[in-house]
């Protein structure tokens, strides 16, 4: 069974940003927003289910008036859980449905309420994504063109870092360190060893180090010659799990992090 991942993170603290650095390095991630959003609008059940305990006024033109809707659920928290009880089941059966029929060892399910809604206990491992307020204010005056009094009253309905902290297996600090480093390096090596002391991050300076500060160019390397190259990087691989395009995989994070300049890794970073 394909492994389920939820990453999530308070209002502006750039869990989107880390989502699109995992569909970078090819791993299939479900936007929940998004997808609860084309829900709300194609799913006729759901449709008839809002507008029975909101009103037909939700829906203009059988569109969804979001405006309209927001305006009743931010502002009466009982309201907002009527909704929530309404559209999350709808979308977790629809992302599991989409889960099963990917091709990757593991998904990824974007979501900012993870926590407050319970769901995180549905996944196998949870991302959280930190980040300072005073950053997160300021980057969301900007994106969301709201008052600071409207985005901390957002911030203030949502958990705290403190207990993002004690329910999280994973925990990526935004505006402290490269995230494109912090993503590769959290990647679950389960997926190439049973050896889970191993970082990924340390793989990665095994190949640099095996390169001498060079890119890789195995896209058209025989199965045998993958094996060969991975035994040298990773000599306890799981022979009988990892397949040559979950080793092409592995040497194009390889050159994408060399591309960002984020290897060679310091001393630190490999520990």
């Amino acid at each position: 069974m394909i492994r389920k991942v939820g990453l999530t993170g308070g209002i502006g603290s750039g869990k989107t940003t880390v989502a699109k650095v995992f569909e970078l390095l090819k791993v299939p991630v479900y936007y929940a927003d998004k997808e609860a959003k084309r829900l709300m609008q194609e799913d006729e059940e759901l449709r008839t289910a809002i507008q029975k305990v909101f009103g037909k006024n939700v829906y203009k033109n059988a569109a969804l008036d979001r405006k309209h809707l927001a305006g009743i659920v931010f502002n009466d928290s009982n309201a907002l859980e009527k909704l929530n009880a309404l559209v999350h089941p709808v979308v977790c059966r629809d992302f599991s449905t989409w889960a099963e029929a990917q091709n990757s060892p593991y998904v990824i399910e974007e979501s900012a309420i993870l926590f407050e809604t319970g769901l995180y206990e549905d996944f196998d491992k949870i991302i959280s994504v930190i980040c300072p307020k005073e950053e997160r204010v300021e980057r969301l005056l900007k994106r969301d063109k709201a008052t600071k009094k409207q985005i901390e009253a957002r911030m203030s309905a949502q958990i705290g870092d403190r207990e993002r902290l004690e329910k999280s297996d994973y925990i990526l600090q935004n505006g402290k360190d490269d995230l494109l480093l912090q993503v590769s390096t959290l990647q679950d090596i389960a997926i190439y060893t049973n050896a889970e002391e191993i970082q990924l991050s340390k793989v990665m300076q095994n190949i640099y180090e095996k390169q001498e500060g060079k890119p890789t160019d195995l896209k058209k390397a025989s199965p045998k010659e993958l094996a060969a190259f991975m035994e040298q990087v990773l000599p306890d691989y799981d022979q009988d799990r990892v397949y040559p395009s979950d080793m092409k995989k592995l040497f194009s994070w390889y050159n994408i992090l060399l591309k960002h300049e984020v290897l060679p890794l310091k001393e630190s970073e490999e520990k």
